[in-house]
Parts: structure tokens; sequence; C-alpha cells
């Protein structure tokens, strides 16, 4: 269907027309966020202890704990290392399709190695995995698109894992998406197999 660029016009128009007052309203949330900031960043055991208390109310809360330093504090790099290893991955993913006239779901996770200061060439490995047939299945039932994209975060996770091994230090590890795989579906249907490759993750 074709796109009606007059509506889409007149559209583009209010939005620069918000722009001024959008960027204006940010600006004053930054304001407030730093202000509380400042007002709260040696007042780490207080804040420990409303983390600790919303916590009795909410056992799946993620929250960052304050620890010693001032919450604005600012430190010095220490000494620039001579060799950095980077490793980064990336996946992607086939979703299981019910309609479909083969039952599959595909995970394909990318990783390139590189060192700081070394001639090398940068080195690149692929691993892709097709799940049929039983794999389909687990205890909960059939495998669901959110079941296919944790196994693509934890083959993300896992490559890095074993690229890293023997790699000179430091290493810094790059992947998108969430800091960590379990979000509290500890109750939902699949939650096992979640908890499974959790404990995966883990180790």
């Amino acid at each position: 269907m074709a796109l009606d660029f007059q509506q889409v016009r007149q559209q583009v128009i209010e939005m620069g027309e918000q722009a001024r007052s959008r960027e204006q309203h940010f600006r004053e949330l930054r304001e407030k966020a730093l202000t509380a900031l400042a007002d709260n960043a040696d007042k780490n055991q207080y804040l420990r202890e409303k983390v600790e208390a919303a916590r009795s109310f909410n056992a799946n809360l993620r929250c960052a704990l304050p620890g010693a330093e001032p919450l604005n504090g600012n430190f010095g790099l220490p000494p620039y290392p001579e060799v950095i290893t980077l490793l980064a991955a990336d996946g992607s993913q086939i979703n299981p399709d019910r309609h479909a006239s083969v039952d599959y779901c595909l995970v394909n996770v990318g990783a390139i190695q590189m060192q700081s200061g070394s001639p090398a060439v940068p080195l690149t490995t692929v691993r892709s995995r097709l799940y049929y047939d039983d794999q389909m299945y687990t205890e909960a039932g059939r495998v669901t698109e959110r079941l296919v994209a944790l196994r693509r975060d934890l083959s993300e996770r896992q490559l890095l894992a074993e690229l890293a091994q023997g790699q000179p230090l430091p290493i810094i590890t790059l992947t998108d998406g969430p800091l960590e795989l379990w979000v509290g579906r500890e109750n939902e249907p699949e939650g096992k197999e979640y908890e499974k490759h959790f404990q995966e993750y883990l180790a």
C-alpha cells in the first residue's frame, strides 16, 4: 500500500514545531536527575536499605546497589595496556512457524576477535544450529519465540567465553541485548527451561 505523503508531511511539520518544547522538557528532566544524583551521592547505606526494603515486596526486582564510592564519583584511568583483546558477538534467529510445512527454528551466532596494536587480521567465527523434530519441544510444550531468543543470547555468551579462553588480558566482550538472561520467569510454564539455560549461562 502506498504511503500518503501529504499526511506524513503535515505530521513532520507538527513534529518540528514541537521539537523545541520537547528538548526543553528533556533538559529539565536531566537537570532533575543530576540534582537527585548529587543530593544522594553519599547516602549509600540509606539507598541500600531502600533497595532491600523494595526487594522484600518484589523478589524479582532488578536494581543496582551502591558500593563504597560516591554515586557521582569520578576516577582516573589506569595505565593504557599494550594489548587489549576485543571480542564482539551478535546473533539472529529464525523463529518457529506453526503454519510452515516443516517445523523448525534456527539460531545463528557470529563473533569477531581482534587485538589492539596487533598486525593480525581480525578473526571471525560463525555457529549455526538448526532445531527440528523432537528438539522443537520441551517439558513445557512447544518451543516459543522467547525461548529461541534465550538460546540465541546464551549462544552469544557461550561463544564469547570460549573465544576468551587463553587470550591475553584485559579482555573486552561486547554483546547487545539485556545484561542478564533471567528476568523473573520462574513461575512461567517454561520456567524450568529458562532455569536450565540460566545455569548454563552462569557456568
